[in-house]
């Protein structure tokens, strides 16, 4: 059964805006999942050298995660 979401999206994007969306929204949870993951692990690493008073140590951190 089709969600009422899909016929709007028909009426304005047409099929291939449907698939569009639909791959978008099944990657969505990965890049998430992704960048949570690098965010969380870099985390101890920026504040151990921030409370070191390693600025410099601080900046190359933040380059590498982003």
């Amino acid at each position: 059964m089709s969600s009422p979401g899909n016929y709007v999206f028909m009426s304005y994007l047409g099929e291939a805006g449907v698939a569009a969306f639909s791959v978008g929204r099944c990657l969505f949870p990965l890049i998430f999942l992704i960048s949570n993951a690098v965010a969380q692990a870099s985390q101890p690493i920026i504040s151990y050298n921030y409370g070191a008073g390693r600025a410099d140590r601080v900046g190359q951190t933040v380059k590498v995660m982003l």
